[in-house]
């Protein structure tokens, strides 16, 4: 692959993750009807609602510094306890205590081998 050709791949990509990222926190998976949202600049979400999304967008990258990967624990403790500061704002729904159960579970395990 040609520098060039790998530029554009990387840009992409990031472009694809912003929009996916952008559309959970505006309350769409779909990537089409997330830039229709965007397009009108006037996308809505409940206060509430938009920091689960975050909360639960900081959780999922959590991944990126596991023991397997960058192993970070800092990096992973600092965002599980961002994301539950966003939770406590969110309504109490069935997927945000599902989401604190997860990010506790994460933070024992942080613990456990520090």
């Amino acid at each position: 692959m040609q520098d060039s050709e790998r530029e554009a791949l990387v840009n992409a990509m990031v472009q694809r993750g912003v929009v996916l990222v952008a559309g959970r926190a505006a309350g769409s998976d779909d990537p089409a009807k997330t830039l229709e949202i965007l397009k009108n600049g006037d996308a809505k979400r409940p206060r509430g609602e938009f920091l689960a999304a975050m909360a639960q967008e900081l959780f999922d990258r959590t991944a990126l510094y596991s023991p397997t990967k960058l192993d970070l624990p800092n990096r992973t403790r600092m965002l599980c306890q961002e994301a539950l500061e966003g939770l406590q704002a969110s309504p109490e729904t069935k997927q945000r205590k599902a989401l604190e159960a997860k990010i506790q579970a994460a933070l024992k395990k942080i613990k456990g081998t520090t």
